[in-house]
C-alpha cells in the first residue's frame, strides 16, 4: 500500500528551539527577506522612528538585548500595518568618556598626563579603531535577538559630515545667545579631568557613606564662643570663606561642657544634653560676626571669615550654620558672589591638594578627610563625628566621585528655556505616563545650564576659535572654516583633534590670531543631534529632514531621562521650539536573579549569548516582554525556560497537534472548509475571540504596554485555544469519517494558527515564520514568501459574537473556579466525583443547563445539577466591615453586628444574593431602618460536611467529595492513562501514532484496568492492552498515591 504524503512537514514534539531559529535566520538571510519588507513598504504613510545610539566598545548585555527587542516589536508591528518605517538604520555614538576609558585601560593609563605623554594623535586614533571594536558581537546579537534594522548604512556620530552639522547647531545657539563661557560650580570627575553636565550626573547617583563631622569655628566677637557647623565633606573645610545662617531662624548661645557654642536653638534641643542657654538671636542678628580662619593655608586678599544669610539653611539635619566654600558648591558659590567673598581653590585638575596646602599636599580630597579630622580633633575643634548614609553623585563613566568644583566652562543657557522645554514636553507621550509631570517633567522644570565642555580628547571639537584680544569666532561650516584658514587644508585632515586644533586665523575684528579653543563637546549632545545631523543637515536633505522630524517614537533605558531623552529636547527645543519625538516607551534595568544591578567588577553580567543559544531569542523576548517595560527585570535562566515551555511550548504543542492530525487524515484547505455560520459554536466562539485578541493586541501596543498584548495573548493561546478549545475538540479530531463537526474543527483550527503566526509576527519572528511557511507557504508556493511581508490581520465585526463570547467566557470561568475549588479540598482533578451543584444568580440558569455536558466533563463530575436554593447545602455568616460601616453608624456598630449574627438561614441566604449582584439591603433595629451596601459588609460560607465549595461572580458551586471505590477506580486509571501519555512524549511520538500496551498492577489495579479496558485503549491510542509484566519496547515503573504499576509501549 502506498504511503500517503504528508500536507504538512512533520512537527518535532520537543524541537530545539535556539536550532530552529538558526534555520529561519538562514532563510531570512537566503531570501534578502528584511530588503523585500523595505521594498514592500516603500510607499506607505511614514512612521518615524530614532535609534539611541549605543557605544559598541563593549560586548552587548542582556539589557541590550531587552532594549533591541522592544524596538523591534514595534517596529514590526508598524511595518505589517504597512507603514514606511523612516529611517530603519542603526546608529552608533564614537565618542566621548566610554571610548577614551576603554582605550586608556588597553594602553595602561590612568591619568590625562599619561595620554599628553603618549600624543593626542596617537591617542585619538586608538579611539577611533576601538569605536568598533565589538560591532560584529553587537551586529550578531541584532540579528540573533530578530532585531531588524539596517546595520550596513547607520548614523555615526564621529562621521565628518556628522560633525559639521553639530558644529551648524553650535553656531546658531551662539547667534541666539544662548552660549556663554563661565566659571561656575560644576560636577567635576576628577579622575576623567572633566566637567558634566547635569543629565550626566544624574545617572551615576550611587548610595555612599561619607564623615559626618561637627566643627567648632571659634568667634571673634564672643569670648569662649564657637560657632558650631556640620559637613559631611571635611575636604572642602580648607577652603571655607563663611558661615551661612537662615536670616529668621532663631539660634541660641549655649554653655556646654565648660565652653559656649552658638547653633540653631531646634538642634541644640536634639544634640546637647544639660545645657543653659545664654541669650538668642535671630539669624539676622549675627550677619558679618567674625571668626577665626579654620586653615590658615591661604591668605585671601578679599576680606572674609564672617557669618553670611540665605534662606537655603534648614534646621531638618546639621546645626542650623552651614560651612560654605564657594569654590565647591553651587548655593556657596551664589553666597560668594552676593557678599563678595574670595574663591579659595587649592584643589589640582585631578582632585589632589596643591603644595601651599602643606599638611595636606599631594593627597586627593577624599583621603585627605580622615587626616583633616584627625588634625582638627588635635586642635579641640572637632565636636563629634561619625558616618552619614547618602545618595552622592559619582561618574557613571568611572564610578569615581565627583566633586563640585569651580571651573571654566562653555555652557547652553537652558535656564532661559525651561517655559519651552516645559511646553514641548506637553507635546509629547509618555510610558509611564507620571514620568512626563515626575522624573523628567521636574527636571525640565528646573533645567540649569548645561555645562557643554569637556578638558578631553576625542569628540566634537567645540567650533570657538578665540584671539588673543578675546574676541571669539564660531564656526558652523567646513567651507567657513576653509575661508577663514585661506589655505588648502591638508590632506588627510579632519574636524577632529589634533587636526582641527593646528588651525588658526586672523581675526576679523582686529587680525590678531585666532586659536581654537581647547575643548570637545559633551558626547550627549552628539547624540542629542541625531535627528538632524544623520542627515547632514542643513547642508544635505533639508526636504528629507522636514519630512521625518519630529519622530513618532522613540524607546530606551529610563536613566535616559537625564540623558538623551533631555538632550534631544533641550537641542531641538533650542533650535526648532518644537519635541524631537512625539511618543516615548522608557525601559527598565535587567538585573541578575538576585535583584542585583549587573557588574563586569562582581561578574554577574548575562550576555545575551549566554542565554538565547539555549533557549532561543523567542523565549528571551517572550520573557522580556512579559514585565511592564518600564520595570526592572530580574533576568534568571530558569524563568526563561520557563517562560519558554509555558506560552511557546503550549503553542508549538497546540500546532504540533494539529499537523499531526493533518497529515493522517489528509487535510484539504478548500474540502475541509465550512462557513462560518455552519460551524458548531465552540468554532464560532474560538474565532470571535480571535479577533478580540486582534484589538487587545492592537491597543496594547499603541498604549506602549507591551506586556498587556502579552497577558492577552497569554490568556488566548493557554486558555482559551490550547487548554479549552483543543481539549473540547479532540474527540471531533479522532472521529471517523469527515463530517461537518470533524472539517469545521480542523479550518478553525487551521485558520487560528495562521492567524496567529501574524499576529504573533512582530513579538515572536521566529516562530512565527515556522507556522507561516508550513502552514501557509507548503500548501501555496506561491503566498507572499513570509509572514512579515503580510499585513496584520484585522477585526472583523461580522465574525464576532459577543454574546456568544460573554457566554463561553462565563462558563470557562466557571470551570476555572471549579477546578480551583478541587485544588484547595485536596482532590486532583482526575478523580470522578458524583456531582457538582450550582446556584446560578437570577436569568443565568439557561447557561448551566446549555452548557451541563461541557462543566461535567471539564470538572470530572458524574453530574451536574442545577438548584435554586443552597439552603440545605450551605449557610452564610454576615458580619459588619468595621473599617468601611463604623464612620457611618458609630456606636450602633454593635447592634448591627447582633442582627446580622442572628439571621436565619434564608434571609441571609437573600441577603447575600443581592449582595453578589452588587445591591443593598435593609435591616430593621428598633424602628430604625439600616441601609447596607456590599462595601458595609463581609460574609463567608459554611458548607455541609461532604461538600466543598464557594461563590464566584454569582454562582455558588458545590461539589460533593464523597468518593465511592467506584469513583476510585476511575481516577486510578486516569492516572495510568496520565502516565501512558507521558511515556508517549518521552518517546517522542506523534500524536495520531497507535502502541501496544502492557500492564501489570496490584489487585485494586487490575479490577479497575479490566473495567476500564476500552476507555484506556481509546484514550491512549493503543491497539491492544495486555495485562501481564511488561518487558518489551519502553518499560516505567510507576508509583502513586500508594499504587504501584509497571507500564510497557510498542510504537506501533
Amino acid at each position: 500500500m502506498e504511503k500517503k504524503k504528508h500536507v504538512f512537514e512533520t512537527v518535532k514534539a520537543l524541537p530545539v528551539f535556539a536550532e530552529e531559529e538558526e534555520k529561519v535566520l538562514e532563510f531570512w538571510e537566503k531570501k534578502k527577506i528584511f530588503d523585500k519588507v523595505r521594498k514592500l513598504r516603500n510607499e506607505g504613510p511614514l512612521f518615524r522612528w530614532l535609534e539611541g545610539p549605543p557605544t559598541a566598545n563593549g560586548l552587548p548585555h542582556i539589557g541590550h538585548a531587552l532594549t533591541r527587542a522592544i524596538k523591534d516589536v514595534y517596529l514590526r508591528h508598524k511595518s505589517m500595518h504597512g507603514y514606511n518605517i523612516v529611517p530603519w538604520i542603526a546608529g552608533w555614538d564614537c565618542h566621548g568618556l566610554p571610548v577614551e576609558l576603554e582605550v586608556e585601560k588597553e594602553l595602561g593609563f590612568s591619568s590625562k598626563s599619561q595620554i599628553d605623554e603618549y600624543g593626542l594623535s596617537n591617542f585619538n586614533e586608538a579611539c577611533r579603531k576601538s569605536v568598533f571594536k565589538y560591532v560584529k558581537e553587537w551586529h550578531d546579537m541584532s540579528k540573533r535577538i530578530g532585531f531588524w534594522l539596517d546595520l550596513d548604512n547607520p548614523y555615526v556620530t564621529m562621521d565628518e559630515n556628522y560633525v559639521e552639522s553639530v558644529w551648524w547647531s553650535l553656531k546658531e545657539i551662539y547667534n541666539k545667545g544662548l552660549m556663554y563661557l563661565g566659571y561656575k560650580v560644576v560636577p567635576y570627575c576628577p579622575r576623567c579631568g572633566t566637567p558634566l553636565s547635569q543629565a550626566e550626573v544624574g545617572q551615576g547617583m550611587m548610595e555612599t557613606t561619607d564623615p559626618s563631622i561637627h566643627v567648632k569655628f571659634k568667634s571673634l566677637d564672643f569670648e569662649n564662643t564657637y560657632y558650631l557647623a556640620w559637613t559631611t565633606t571635611p575636604w572642602t573645610l580648607i577652603s571655607n570663606v563663611c558661615l551661612t545662617l537662615h536670616p529668621e531662624v532663631d539660634y541660641v548661645q549655649v554653655e556646654y561642657n565648660g565652653e559656649k557654642l552658638i547653633l540653631a536653638e531646634a538642634i541644640a534641643e536634639k544634640l546637647l544634653v544639660d545645657y543653659i542657654v545664654i541669650q538668642r538671636f535671630k539669624g539676622k542678628d549675627l550677619e558679618f560676626n567674625k571668626y577665626e580662619q579654620l586653615f590658615p593655608f591661604i591668605v585671601p586678599k578679599e576680606e572674609a571669615f564672617y557669618v553670611t544669610l540665605a534662606n537655603y539653611v534648614t534646621t531638618e539635619e546639621g546645626t542650623g550654620v552651614v560651612h560654605s566654600a564657594p569654590a565647591f558648591g553651587e548655593d556657596d558659590a551664589e553666597i560668594g558672589k552676593k557678599y563678595g567673598l574670595p574663591l579659595m581653590n587649592p584643589v589640582l585638575e585631578d582632585g589632589t591638594f596643591s603644595e601651599e596646602i602643606r599638611d595636606f599636599s599631594g593627597l586627593f580630597v577624599k583621603k585627605a578627610d580622615s587626616k583633616i579630622m584627625k588634625n582638627l580633633e588635635n586642635r579641640g575643634l572637632l565636636f563629634k563625628k561619625g558616618t552619614y548614609k547618602h545618595t552622592y553623585p559619582f561618574c557613571y563613566r568611572c564610578d569615581g566621585p565627583l566633586l563640585y568644583y569651580s571651573t571654566e566652562s562653555w555652557f547652553i543657557e537652558m535656564s532661559k528655556l525651561r517655559e519651552q522645554l516645559v511646553a514641548n514636553n506637553d507635546k509629547i507621550r509618555w510610558q509611564p505616563v507620571y514620568l512626563k509631570e515626575g522624573r523628567f517633567g521636574n527636571f525640565i522644570k528646573e533645567a540649569r545650564d548645561w555645562a557643554l565642555s569637556r578638558n578631553r580628547y576625542w569628540g566634537t571639537p567645540l567650533p570657538i576659535w578665540i584671539c588673543g584680544n578675546g574676541h571669539r569666532t564660531v564656526i558652523g561650516s567646513l567651507e567657513e572654516l576653509k575661508t577663514l584658514y585661506g589655505k588648502l587644508l591638508p590632506e588627510d585632515f579632519s574636524l577632529h583633534r589634533p587636526w582641527v586644533d593646528e588651525i588658526t586665523f586672523k581675526c576679523q575684528e582686529c587680525e590678531d590670531i585666532c586659536e581654537r579653543v581647547p575643548y570637545v563637546v559633551d558626547t550627549w549632545y552628539d547624540s542629542g543631534s541625531a535627528p538632524f545631523a544623520q542627515y547632514h543637515y542643513p547642508f544635505e536633505n533639508k526636504e528629507l529632514f522636514d519630512e521625518h522630524f519630529p519622530y513618532d517614537f522613540i524607546t530606551e533605558a529610563i536613566d535616559q531621562t537625564r540623558g538623551w531623552f533631555y538632550t534631544l529636547l533641550a537641542i531641538s527645543t533650542t533650535l526648532f521650539d518644537k519635541p524631537a519625538f512625539k511618543s516615548c516607551l522608557t525601559m527598565g534595568h535587567t538585573l541578575d536573579e538576585k535583584g542585583k544591578k549587573m557588574s563586569k567588577s562582581k561578574g554577574n553580567v548575562i550576555f545575551a549569548n549566554d542565554v538565547i543559544p539555549k533557549y532561543g531569542a523567542d523565549a528571551v523576548r517572550w520573557f522580556l516582554f512579559s514585565y511592564p517595560t518600564w520595570n526592572s527585570i530580574r533576568v534568571d535562566a530558569n524563568q526563561i525556560y520557563e517562560t519558554m515551555k509555558k506560552f511557546i511550548l503550549t503553542l508549538w504543542n497546540s500546532y504540533s497537534f494539529f499537523v499531526s492530525n493533518s497529515n493522517v487524515d489528509q487535510f484539504d484547505k478548500e474540502a475541509f472548509f465550512v462557513p462560518l455560520k455552519e460551524r458548531p459554536e465552540l468554532d464560532k466562539w474560538l474565532i470571535s475571540e480571535v479577533n478580540y485578541l486582534i484589538v487587545a493586541v492592537n491597543e496594547a501596543l499603541e498604549n506602549m504596554t507591551i506586556h498587556i498584548a502579552v497577558e492577552a495573548f497569554e490568556k488566548f493561546v493557554l486558555d482559551k485555544f490550547s487548554n479549552w478549545y483543543l481539549r473540547q475538540s479532540r474527540r471531533r479530531f479522532w472521529k471517523d469519517g469527515l463530517d461537518l463537526e470533524k472539517k469545521s474543527a480542523f479550518i478553525t483550527t487551521y485558520e487560528i494558527l495562521v492567524t496567529m503566526s501574524k499576529i504573533l509576527a512582530p513579538f515572536l519572528p521566529f516562530i512565527s515564520e515556522q507556522l507561516f511557511q508550513n502552514l501557509v507557504r507548503r500548501l501555496n508556493p506561491d503566498e507572499l514568501e513570509s509572514v512579515h511581508l503580510c499585513m496584520y490581520p484585522t477585526f472583523t465585526k461580522k465574525h464576532t459574537d459577543s454574546e456568544l463570547s460573554q457566554d463561553m467566557n462565563a462558563v470557562l470561568s466557571l470551570v476555572t473556579t471549579g477546578r480551583s475549588i478541587r485544588s484547595s479540598a485536596n482532590i486532583k482533578l482526575r478523580q470522578p466525583l458524583s456531582e457538582l451543584v450550582i446556584i446560578a444568580p437570577i436569568g443565568k440558569e439557561k447557561l448551566i443547563e446549555k452548557y451541563n455536558d461541557v462543566l461535567r466533563e471539564e470538572l470530572n463530575v458524574k453530574k451536574v445539577a442545577l438548584q435554586e436554593t443552597s439552603d440545605e447545602l450551605v449557610k452564610y455568616q454576615i458580619s459588619p466591615n468595621f473599617k468601611a460601616l463604623a464612620p457611618k453608624v458609630k456606636s450602633e456598630i454593635n447592634k448591627i453586628r447582633t442582627q446580622l449574627s442572628q439571621l436565619d438561614t434564608q434571609t441571609a441566604s437573600d441577603y447575600v444574593n443581592l449582595l453578589s449582584e452588587g445591591k443593598n439591603f435593609s435591616l430593621n433595629i428598633d424602628d430604625k431602618k439600616y441601609t447596607l451596601t456590599p462595601e458595609d459588609v463581609n460574609y463567608k460560607i459554611e458548607v455541609l460536611e461532604g461538600f466543598t465549595g464557594e461563590e464566584s461572580e454569582g454562582y455558588l458551586l458545590l461539589f460533593n467529595t464523597t468518593i465511592t471505590e467506584e469513583l476510585k477506580r476511575e481516577g486510578y486509571v486516569r492516572d495510568i492513562i496520565r502516565r501512558i501519555q507521558t511515556m508517549r512524549k518521552e518517546l517522542d511520538l506523534e500524536y495520531t501514532q497507535n502502541i501496544q500496551l502492557t500492564v501489570k498492577a496490584d489487585e485494586f489495579g487490575t479490577i479497575a484496568i479490566e473495567k476500564f479496558k476500552d476507555f484506556i485503549m481509546s484514550e491512549t491510542l493503543s491497539t491492544e492492552l495486555r495485562e501481564e509484566q511488561p518487558t518489551d519496547g519502553h518499560v516505567k515503573e510507576w508509583e502513586f498515591d500508594g499504587y504501584k504499576v509497571a507500564i510497557g509501549i510498542v510504537p506501533i
